[in-house]
């Protein structure tokens, strides 16, 4: 489904792009980083994010794509995403690499998205709802998302390492597979909660 590749995308430009600005200590950067995702009211969206970003025309490109679509889906599962407890445990630097351990508590992202849509499955059996026009049935879908949510709380608790390099005096997150850990638990288990298919579109 659309809205699915697009909370995805979200998620994986997180561990193709993520860069920071200078701090003295790597725990620094992801404090900044973290603190700018939860306490700005574009959250994900905050054009001071892109200063954390390493420069990439093509994936900033798509992330003001991703921007520019805007929908009650995004306002959806932006609360819930960017609602989240975290506390730095360890911090290792060894010349160049860093290893900041965070715990993480969210809320179980992939779960509700699961409910949510087999919620949608069931209710579309009901034979009032092929009679709703395209708006109707963007409402409808709203709202059985927020009847799933209220079944929910912020309870996911994980830690992950995060991997930083300091590049020219600036601690930088690793743009390689080793911060997939990172980017899921921030995100509540979206990425190891979803298989592949329930992301395309439809």
């Amino acid at each position: 489904m659309k809205k699915f590749t697009k909370i995805f995308l979200i998620s994986l430009l997180f561990i193709t792009i993520l860069g920071a600005c200078t701090s003295a200590k790597p725990e620094d950067t992801v404090t900044e980083f973290l603190d700018t995702i939860k306490n700005t009211d574009d959250g994900l969206f905050d054009e001071s994010l892109k200063d954390y970003w390493v420069s990439d025309s093509s994936n900033m490109d798509t992330v003001e794509e991703l921007n520019s679509d805007d929908d009650a889906y995004t306002e959806l599962y932006l609360q819930y995403m960017q609602d989240f407890d975290y506390t730095i445990l360890d911090s290792t630097v060894t010349d160049d690499l860093a290893v900041v351990s965070v715990e993480f508590t969210t809320y179980p992202i992939a779960e509700m998205f699961m409910a949510w849509m087999m919620q949608m499955f069931t209710n579309l059996f009901d034979p009032t709802i092929s009679g709703l026009s395209e708006e109707e049935l963007n409402q409808k879908y709203i709202e059985w998302f927020n009847e799933v949510a209220q079944n929910y709380s912020k309870n996911r608790v994980s830690t992950a390492d995060i991997h930083l390099i300091k590049i020219e005096g600036d601690w930088k997150f690793s743009a390689d597979d080793e911060n997939i850990d990172f980017v899921d638990a921030l995100f509540g288990g979206l990425l190891s909660g979803f298989d592949g298919d329930l992301i395309e579109e439809s």
